[in-house]
C-alpha cells in the first residue's frame, strides 16, 4: 500500500503504469472467469447483464462524472473482493467488507469533495465495523488472537494507518486502485497455499508476461504520443481504462463466486 502511494506521488508516468497494470489485471480476470461465464450464460438475467455491460461500460467512460463514478464503483468492488474471497462466515465477511469500504471512503474523501462529511462518515463506519468484526471473530473462535486476526484482516491496520495519513496528505484514489492490481497480481505470495503445484508456476508465468507486456505497450504508446505531439494514444488508453474498469467490475459481480448473496440474487446467479 505504501509503495502504491509513493508511486502515485513521485512517479511522473504513474497514470501509464496504472493503465498497464489495470489492463493486465482485467485480462487475467477474463481468463480465470471462464467457468463463471459459462454458468452465467445459461441464466437469462445474467446473460443479458453480461451483454449489456459491454455497451454501457463504453458509454459510461464518456460521461463527465466518469472519475467520480469509477471511484465509488471500484470501492464497492474492492470491499467485496477483499471480504468475500476468503472462506469466513457471512457475519465475519459482512463486517470485514464494511471495514474496507469505511476506510476506503475516508481515504479517498478528498477526491469526492462534493460529498459532505465523507471522511467523518468513513471513520464512523470503520470503527463500528471493526468492533463488529472483532466481536464476531472472538465469538466464533472462543478467544481473540490479535496476531492471527491482524494477519487475516490486514485492513484493520492498513485502513486506519491511511485514514490518519489522509488527514494531512490527500491520497489519490489511483493509489488504492494500484494497490488492488498489485495485490491480486502477487496473490499467491500474500495468500500462501491458495495456488499449488504446477498451477502456481503457470500463474506466476502468465501474470509476469501479461503484466510486463501490457505495461510495455502503454509505455510505448505514451512515448510515441509525446514524441509526435499526438494526444490520441494517451486519450485512447485513458478512455479504454475507464471503460474496461466499469466492464471488469460489472463482470465480476456476475461471474465471480466470491460475492455476497444479495449481489448473486440481484444479477440472477443465486442458486
Amino acid at each position: 500500500m505504501l509503495a502504491s502511494f509513493a508511486i502515485m506521488e513521485k512517479m511522473p508516468e504513474a497514470n501509464v503504469l496504472v493503465y498497464g497494470l489495470g489492463y493486465a489485471h482485467y485480462a487475467l480476470g477474463l481468463k480465470y472467469s471462464r467457468r463463471g461465464v459459462n454458468s452465467a450464460w445459461e441464466r437469462p438475467r445474467a446473460k443479458a447483464l453480461l451483454l449489456g455491460a459491454f455497451v454501457t461500460s463504453f458509454l459510461l467512460a464518456g460521461i463527465p462524472m466518469v472519475v467520480s463514478g469509477i471511484i465509488v464503483y471500484f470501492g464497492i468492488h474492492h470491499a467485496i473482493s477483499e471480504a468475500y474471497f476468503q472462506t469466513d462466515s457471512p457475519r465475519v465477511r459482512t463486517a470485514h467488507g464494511a471495514v474496507v469500504i469505511g476506510t476506503y471512503l475516508s481515504i479517498i474523501s478528498s477526491n469526492l469533495s462534493f460529498i459532505p462529511h465523507l471522511m467523518e462518515t468513513g471513520w464512523v463506519v470503520t470503527v463500528l465495523a471493526a468492533l463488529a468484526l472483532i466481536v464476531a471473530v472472538k465469538a466464533e473462535s472462543g478467544k481473540l488472537d490479535w496476531s492471527l486476526t491482524l494477519r487475516r484482516f490486514p485492513w484493520l491496520t492498513i485502513g486506519p494507518a491511511f485514514l490518519v495519513l489522509a488527514f494531512w496528505l490527500p491520497v489519490d484514489w489511483r493509489a488504492l486502485t494500484l494497490f488492488h492490481f498489485i495485490f491480486w497480481g502477487a496473490l499467491p505470495a500474500l495468500r500462501p497455499g491458495l495456488i499449488k503445484g504446477r498451477a502456481l508456476k503457470t500463474y506466476w508465468t502468465e501474470t509476469a508476461l501479461i503484466n510486463a507486456g501490457c505495461v510495455a505497450l502503454v509505455l510505448g504508446l505514451n512515448l510515441f504520443g509525446k514524441n509526435t505531439s499526438n494526444q490520441l494514444p494517451y486519450f485512447a488508453m485513458t478512455q479504454l481504462f475507464f471503460a474496461w474498469s466499469y466492464l471488469h467490475i460489472t463482470w465480476s459481480f456476475i461471474v465471480s463466486g466470491a460475492n455476497p448473496p444479495w449481489v448473486k440474487r440481484l444479477v440472477g446467479v443465486a442458486r
